[in-house]
C-alpha cells in the first residue's frame, strides 16, 4: 500500500527529513498601498534532522512555533523561506503525484481528537477516508480498517460508532489509527496526550512506541511535558521564539542542558534534571518575538548575557567533543555554572 516518494537508495546514515533555513513570517502592518511593513517570525531559519525510525521531540513555551513548524513540514502552510528534504525529495518543490506521495508518507496526530474527528462519522469512515485514492474494493477496505482498530487496541465494533460514544483515549487511539490507514513512515504527533488524563496518557504513549517498534515509524513529538518528553524522545529540540536553542540526545539534554533557556524550562520540574538538584531558575523581562532580529531572541531574559549577544544572532553549534549536542549561545554552561558570566 506504501507509496515512496523517490526511488533513489538512500544510504542508511542519510536522515529521514531535513530541514534547513526554515522561516514563517506573517505581516502585521502594512502602508498606505497595502504593502507589508513588519513582520511577525513566527518560524525564524530553523535547521534540524530527524533519522530513521527515532522520536525527535520538539519542546518549548505555547507560542514558541512549535505547532507552525511542525504545519511547515508537512506543507499544510507555504514556507517563507527554506528548504524540506524528505526521503532525499525536495518537498516544496513537490506537485501533483510526488506531493500526494509525501503526503501519504507523512501523516499527523492532533492535540484534541475530538475537534480534529467528524462527528458525523462514523469510525469506519474515519479511518478509511484516507484510503479514497487508493485502489481497494470494500472487502479490502473494510479489512484493512477492522486491521487497524485491532492494530491500536480498539474493539472491532469502534467501526460502528460516532466519536461521541468513544472516551478521550479511545478517540486518540482512533486518530491513531486514521493516520496509519495509509501505511506512513514519518507521523508528526502535535500534543498527542495533553488532552488526555495521566493513565490514559501513559496508555497512548505506550501505544506509539510500540507501532514505532512493529512499523519502523519515524516520529516529530511535539510536547510542553518534559516529563513526557523524557519517557519517549530519543533526542530533544528546544524552540524559543521561533528559533530552535538546543538540539541534544535526551539523556544528553536532561543530564547537561547549556542553554540558559533550557536549564529554566528544565528547572520548573527539578526531578526530572538526572543527577541535578537545582533551584528554580528563574527569568525576568517580556519575551520579544518581533525584536532582535540582530540579537539573541533570549537575550533580555537571560541570566548570563554577554555584550555581543544583543549585537549578533548565535549559530546552532555542536559543543566540543559531541557533535550530536548542539547548542546556540555565546555563553553556554553547564547547570552547576548555570549563573556564571564568562
Amino acid at each position: 500500500m506504501s507509496s515512496a516518494v523517490t526511488t533513489r537508495p538512500r544510504s542508511p546514515a542519510e536522515p529521514l527529513l531535513a530541514v534547513a533555513g526554515l522561516s514563517k513570517r506573517y505581516p502585521i502592518a502594512t502602508d498606505f498601498f497595502g504593502r507589508p511593513t513588519a513582520w511577525l517570525p513566527a518560524v525564524d531559519d530553523v535547521s534540524l534532522e530527524i533519522r530513521r525510525g527515532e522520536t525527535l521531540a520538539l519542546v518549548g513555551e505555547s507560542g514558541s512555533g512549535k505547532s507552525t513548524l511542525a504545519r511547515l513540514i508537512l506543507r499544510l502552510i507555504p514556507a517563507t523561506a527554506g528548504t524540506i528534504r524528505f526521503d532525499g525529495q525536495n518537498v516544496l518543490a513537490a506537485r501533483g503525484k510526488r506531493l500526494l506521495a509525501f503526503r501519504q508518507q507523512a501523516q499527523i496526530i492532533f492535540q484534541d481528537p475530538f475537534e480534529s474527528l467528524d462527528p458525523r462519522m462514523k469510525g469506519a469512515a474515519i479511518v478509511g477516508e484516507g484510503m479514497d485514492h487508493l485502489d481497494l474494493g470494500k472487502d479490502a477496505r473494510r479489512q484493512r480498517v477492522a486491521e487497524l482498530l485491532n492494530l491500536v487496541h480498539l474493539p472491532a465494533d469502534a467501526a460502528d460508532r460516532f466519536p461521541h460514544e468513544f472516551s478521550g483515549g479511545q478517540r486518540q487511539r482512533l486518530s491513531i489509527a486514521r493516520a496509519l490507514a495509509v501505511d506512513p513512515s514519518f507521523i508528526v504527533a502535535d500534543e498527542p496526550v495533553s488532552a488526555l488524563d495521566v493513565s490514559m496518557q501513559s496508555q497512548v504513549l505506550n501505544l506509539m512506541r510500540e507501532l514505532q517498534d512493529r512499523l519502523g515509524l519515524t516520529y516529530l513529538f511535539i510536547s510542553h511535558d518534559m516529563s513526557v518528553v523524557r519517557h519517549v524522545a530519543d533526542r530533544v529540540a528546544v524552540m524559543y521564539l521561533g528559533r530552535v536553542v538546543e538540539i541534544a540526545p535526551a539523556d544528553e539534554l536532561f543530564t547537561n542542558p547549556l542553554h540558559p533557556y533550557t536549564q529554566a524550562l528544565l528547572s520548573a520540574v527539578p526531578s526530572l534534571l538526572t543527577g541535578r538538584h537545582t533551584e528554580r531558575i528563574r527569568v525576568t523581562g517580556e519575551a520579544e518575538p518581533l525584536g532582535g532580529e540582530a540579537a539573541c531572541r533570549f537575550a533580555n531574559r537571560c541570566f548570563r548575557p554577554l555584550e555581543v549577544c544583543r549585537r549578533r544572532v548565535p549559530p546552532l553549534t555542536p559543543i566540543a567533543g559531541n557533535p550530536d549536542h548542539l547548542v546556540a549561545c555565546f555563553n553556554p554552561a553547564p547547570l552547576d555554572r548555570a549563573g556564571v558570566v564568562a
